[in-house]
């Protein structure tokens, strides 16, 4: 969320805290996915969203520049970032290269390989956990582009293969244990190709007779004040290299899918989510002890509070509510260790956890008015040369931080030091209330940094991933990054921030890693 919009993101966060439940949806292109329906799921249904892409668009066309092939990925991945700044999701990829057009997705398939197109979309469904996974593709000729039919083919063999702990054991390795999502749906439509005549969004008899799921998106958001359709046509125009061009407009707009797999009601269903329980505790019942899921509710029920006592002008009352939940979240986590669950089952569950941690320690931090800040003298280094780091923990809260404790964090072989002892300034209202500089020496060796996903030569078909990272996320993560763990009525909180430059250009600034 750009600057200027931080009220509006921050109560899209909170409300978003009491909801365990996520929802994945899968496309084989930066620009395949059904934007309406992830605002509508993100802001309407506060919902964890996350749009994962096989590929990063490298054969698509560029109307707006010169890139192509790996340049233009790294393009589309920027353009894919602030499509979500927009529609509230995330986004995650797959290691294939775009290789052009392809008939047939037995085509796409034996290039990219079968097993590894599962085994990229259950790495996707066990770093996102979600309840629900929707495929934008059916794996069938109406589909257009070969990749996409293999993204559809694979997708209901990835979605039962995500909670077996006999399939892709690596991912166990990396931290990702067995999930088992609920719900698969597919997307009802075919491709399309801008400028072909084409019409979105009406009422489609056919698919109201089988009485396929209708979502509505042209309904109201009452945070933003726009539509989710509305949203969603100014984030799928971030796609600007694809000549995306969507007039934002009121008015129903509807898109509709198919259940493919898990538990099928009588009535019509009116939500991907019917028949679930996605509150916290609600994704783990029936998993582990009535006490965890005790816990799990009553840290729901203090986010749901913070909700309702939320004001621009009193974010501290929401702040207090979310830390008493951060303390039943954690009673929760520890509780794990006496669980009678499979290692597999704890594992998944702590992750679970420790991702709810994370999220309601950065909402409580901004309802408190706690920041941490993170600056490097110098954003483009090399080999051999040392960097000033500087580091602070500012508050506009009127709750006191009782203590604060640095790290920074440096690539392996990098030499971390301080500059002197922490500043204290406690006695101060408001404002910077500690800082810390340290001395980075980069080792005379140090390699130049590449997206991870560049670092070695690709084939023809797809990337060479390293064997450990960020696998599959957008970007790297940041090569400095500063942490710091203060207490805050009684209890704790871990911030952390990218070390990042800040400079001013003619009208304007940015922040450089």
């Amino acid at each position: 969320m750009a600057r200027g919009q931080g009220d509006l993101d921050l109560v899209y966060r909170l409300r978003g805290l009491a909801t365990g439940g996520a929802v994945l949806h899968l496309g084989a292109h930066p620009d395949d996915e059904d934007t309406g329906t992830l605002v509508y799921l993100s802001r309407g249904l506060s919902v964890e969203t996350v749009y994962w892409s096989a590929t990063r668009g490298e054969g698509g066309q560029n109307r707006i520049g010169r890139e192509s092939n790996e340049a233009l990925g790294i393009l589309r991945t920027w353009e894919s970032l602030a499509a979500r700044e927009i529609d509230g999701g995330r986004v995650l990829y797959g290691p294939f290269y775009d290789f052009g057009f392809s008939k047939s997705g037995g085509d796409a398939l034996a290039r990219w390989g079968r097993d590894d197109v599962v085994r990229e979309i259950v790495r996707a469904i066990r770093w996102s956990q979600p309840l629900v996974v929707i495929s934008r593709w059916s794996g069938g000729t109406g589909d257009g582009h070969g990749q996409h039919q293999a993204v559809g083919i694979a997708a209901g063999e990835a979605f039962a293969a995500a909670g077996d702990p006999d399939r892709f054991p690596e991912l166990d390795e990396q931290g990702l244990p067995p999930w088992r999502p609920r719900k698969f749906y597919r997307s009802i439509g075919d491709d399309w190709q801008p400028g072909e005549d084409v019409t979105f969004g009406h009422m489609v008899a056919e698919y109201e007779e089988e009485a396929a799921l209708r979502i509505n998106t042209g309904l109201l958001d009452p945070v933003s004040g726009l539509t989710f359709q509305e949203q969603a046509a100014l984030a799928h125009n971030r796609h600007r290299s694809q000549a995306m061009s969507f007039l934002p407009q009121r008015g129903d707009f509807f898109y509709y899918y198919r259940l493919e797999a898990g538990d099928r009601r009588e009535e019509r269903e009116t939500s991907f989510l019917d028949g679930l329980d996605p509150t916290l505790s609600g994704v783990v019942e029936g998993w582990t002890s009535d006490r965890v899921v005790k816990a799990l509710a009553e840290a729901g029920e203090h986010a749901a509070e913070a909700v309702r006592g939320y004001r621009p002008e009193d974010r501290e009352t929401a702040g207090a509510e979310l830390l008493s939940g951060l303390a039943r979240l954690r009673e929760a986590r520890d509780a794990l260790a006496d669980e009678d669950l499979t290692e597999p089952d704890r594992l998944a569950l702590a992750r679970f956890l420790d991702r709810r941690i994370r999220s309601f320690e950065g909402v409580a931090a901004d309802c408190l008015g706690i920041a941490l800040d993170c600056q490097v003298e110098d954003w483009r280094v090399t080999g051999g040369q040392d960097v000033r780091v500087t580091t602070a923990l500012w508050t506009q809260g009127r709750e006191s931080i009782e203590r604060s404790a640095f790290r920074l964090r440096a690539p392996r072989g990098w030499d971390v030091g301080p500059l002197g002892p922490p500043s204290d300034r406690r006695e101060e209202e408001s404002g910077t209330v500690a800082e810390a500089a340290f001395e980075v020496k980069i080792p005379e060796t140090g390699e130049f940094s590449s997206p991870y996903w560049l670092r070695e030569p690709r084939t023809e078909y797809r990337y060479a991933w390293p064997s450990r990272g960020p696998l599959g996320q957008a970007i790297d993560d940041p090569l400095v990054e500063a942490s710091a763990d203060l207490t805050v009525m009684g209890q704790p909180l871990t911030l952390h921030a990218p070390a990042v430059r800040r400079e001013t250009f003619a009208g304007g600034y940015r922040e450089m890693p």
